[in-house]
């Protein structure tokens, strides 16, 4: 996937809540790639563009997240991201 990425808003979102040791990263997706990442308590997963589908361990509902949405735990998960479409995922793990 080779497009230019608007970041307006990326920056306010990545350090919108200061924390001591927060990694922040901005992965690119392309159509059916999988992803898999473990998340702290303060997580944060953002769909930039395109649409993602979340599966989380031990949960048996699924997450579609669309350009904008945003998922957020407060307890430790493993989760399994697909890419539905071409897409650019946000990730802050606190």
């Amino acid at each position: 996937m080779n497009a230019l990425i608007p970041i307006t808003g990326l920056w306010k979102w990545i350090v919108g809540r200061p924390s001591v040791g927060a990694a922040a990263s901005v992965i690119r997706l392309e159509r059916r790639a999988l992803e898999r990442r473990a998340l702290c308590p303060g997580g944060k997963l953002q769909c930039l563009r395109g649409m993602l589908w979340i599966t989380v361990d031990g949960d048996e509902r699924d997450v579609i997240l669309r350009e904008g949405a945003t998922y957020a735990t407060e307890r430790r998960i493993h989760v399994m991201i697909e890419a539905l479409e071409d897409s650019v995922l946000g990730l802050r793990s606190e």
